[in-house]
């Protein structure tokens, strides 16, 4: 950046040099590092009315606003010694893979709760915590926090989870996500760089119990952002499953600005909607983006958007839930039809990818209060400069349960979306497969599969494996409906996408 330096004054400035810098210790002269700068004019002298330049650079160390001075000094003729001062300011913002700043994180042990480990500055590699209220770029949380949890600096990922189908901030924008930095935090507030970009969010439907039609599920986690990440054979991480009572969970996010080595599993099966429940021989509908699922004794019941419909317990077996495809129909009986499958979350082929909105999968249904609906698979949401390994990234449904009548729906399987500089080398995979449907005399339906959805801006792998498939479903259906499988969801080859 070029600094204009100008003489106002009525005779010739003499003696000029550097004085020194002020502020924000990010701010030097460009590439030599001495003054003017190696494309800076400004000398030793400036005649009256003349000007010249300071070649400045910025090198922001965090992603912050950051403010300082550059002061020169001078003789002006009468007085020796004179300092002049100029403003300096600039926005240090986030690289595309991120920043690094949290260090390097090996994951060594089975089972491994990735929100339960700590950075070497004491703080959390993640946090959650819902959303209560938006004041422009001041976010009030439904929950309190502490400086390890959210830090200035630090990345958030906000993501609408849930929403009643009459929610007016929230109606029809389920899935949707987003990114910013936290400037500020208090116990219970985070202040964010700009304003929060879903301005008719109501502190109302952010407090409403889900079911009501105008209920809003915001969920807001930190995004750590690693220099290196390493799952070590044999090991496995996660996020606690998605919460129905809190709004949080289910969600792992990570930037990676140097390489992310796979050799263990990133572990999001059944972290997503919960599947049915039940009471004696009726059962309830799977949890999904719309609220959670309601008991019901109805045989034909229809599904609860992406939570699969229920069965009843001696008639026919509940349906699978929803992934970015539709779920399974449960079998029927001679008594009633298959319970309604799920619905797949948006409509019309292609309409939403991982990368413009983000699911988890829905919940099967329930026969009763033992043939359970599996939980749909969580989200895994990663960004880093290199992928390498033969781990797996998964998201499956989870099966669903059986009791000597009926079998639950399977769960749908959950959303992945991975963008790397380069898709780097070994036979990783990626799975988001829907979950089977419990097998009993009368079946449960197939979870639907989700979705995958793999982008690299350099180079790719070619023995990266993807699996999206429906979860499957046998032939129980009794002397009425056969139940079904899930459909298979999105899962194509990795595609060439740029990188900002």
């Amino acid at each position: 950046t070029l600094v204009t330096v100008t003489n106002s004054g009525g005779t010739t400035a003499t003696s000029m040099a550097h004085d020194s810098f002020g502020g924000d210790a990010v701010f030097d002269y460009e590439i030599s590092g001495l003054y003017p700068g190696d494309t800076g004019t400004c000398g030793t002298t400036l005649a009256s009315a003349a000007s010249c330049t300071l070649a400045i650079v910025y090198s922001p160390t965090a992603v912050l606003y950051n403010t300082g001075t550059v002061n020169i000094t001078y003789d002006d003729g009468a007085v020796v010694g004179q300092t002049a001062s100029g403003n300096l300011d600039g926005d240090g913002l986030r690289p595309f893979f991120g920043t690094g700043i949290d260090g390097d994180l090996t994951i060594a042990a089975a089972n491994t709760d990735f929100s339960g480990l700590t950075l070497a500055n004491a703080h959390k590699v993640t946090a959650v915590v819902g959303l209560a209220s938006v004041t422009n770029n001041v976010l009030t949380l439904n929950g309190t926090i502490s400086v390890n949890d959210f830090a200035v600096g630090d990345e958030i990922m906000w993501i609408v989870t849930q929403a009643g189908t009459s929610s007016v901030g929230c109606g029809a924008l389920h899935g949707s996500y987003g990114f910013d930095d936290v400037t500020a935090s208090t116990s219970t507030t985070i202040t964010i760089s700009a304003n929060f970009p879903l301005p008719n969010v109501d502190s109302t439907e952010l407090a409403q119990a889900s079911n009501v039609a105008t209920f809003c599920r915001i969920q807001i986690l930190k995004v750590p952002n690693l220099n290196s990440l390493t799952v070590n054979a044999g090991a496995d991480t996660f996020v606690p499953s998605y919460d129905h009572a809190t709004g949080k969970g289910g969600i792992f996010a990570v930037r990676v600005s140097g390489t992310l080595t796979l050799t263990g599993d990133i572990n999001m099966n059944g972290k997503g909607y919960s599947g049915g429940s039940g009471n004696g021989s009726s059962g309830a509908k799977g949890h999904s983006e719309i609220g959670s699922g309601i008991l019901s004794n109805v045989v034909d019941a229809a599904s609860n958007a992406m939570g699969g419909a229920n069965g009843v317990r001696t008639s026919n077996g509940a349906a699978g839930g929803g992934g970015y495809a539709a779920g399974g129909n449960g079998g029927g009986s001679v008594s009633g039809a298959a319970g309604g499958a799920a619905q797949n979350y948006c409509p019309g082929p292609l309409a939403c990818l991982p990368s413009q909105r983000l699911f988890m999968g829905g919940g099967g249904g329930a026969s009763s209060s033992v043939a359970q609906g599996g939980n749909g698979g969580g989200i895994v949401y990663i960004i880093a400069d290199t992928i390498t390994g033969i781990g797996i990234v998964k998201t499956y449904g989870a099966d669903g349960v059986i009791d000597p009548w009926s079998g639950g729906g399977g769960g749908g399987g959950g959303s992945i979306l991975i963008k790397a500089n380069s898709l780097g080398a070994g036979a990783w995979t990626a799975r988001a497969k829907g979950g089977d449907g419990g097998d009993s005399p009368h079946d449960g339906g197939g979870g639907g599969g989700g979705a995958a959805e793999l982008l690299y801006c350099a180079t790719t792998n070619i023995n990266i494996f993807i699996d999206v498939a429906g979860g499957t479903s046998l032939n129980g259906g009794g002397n009425g409906f056969a139940p079904t499988n899930g459909f298979n969801g999105f899962g194509p080859a990795p595609a060439v996408a740029g990188c900002p």
